[in-house]
């Protein structure tokens, strides 16, 4: 880096702009809405093994 820059320039972005971005970035990525492990349905299904994907976090 040259002596006296500030950095990556997307460091510089101000708060709103990047927020805008990240939801632009989320829209067109189209992974949906994600439910937390707390609003997970652990008796929905038989195979996912709770004990497991609790220590994995």
């Amino acid at each position: 880096m040259k002596a006296g820059s500030v950095g990556h320039p997307s460091c510089r972005r101000d708060p709103e702009k990047q927020r805008r971005g990240l939801k632009r970035r989320l829209a067109r990525s189209e992974l949906g809405h994600f439910k937390s492990m707390a609003d997970f349905e652990w008796k929905w299904h038989k195979k996912i093994a709770r004990a497991a994907i609790e220590s994995a976090q």
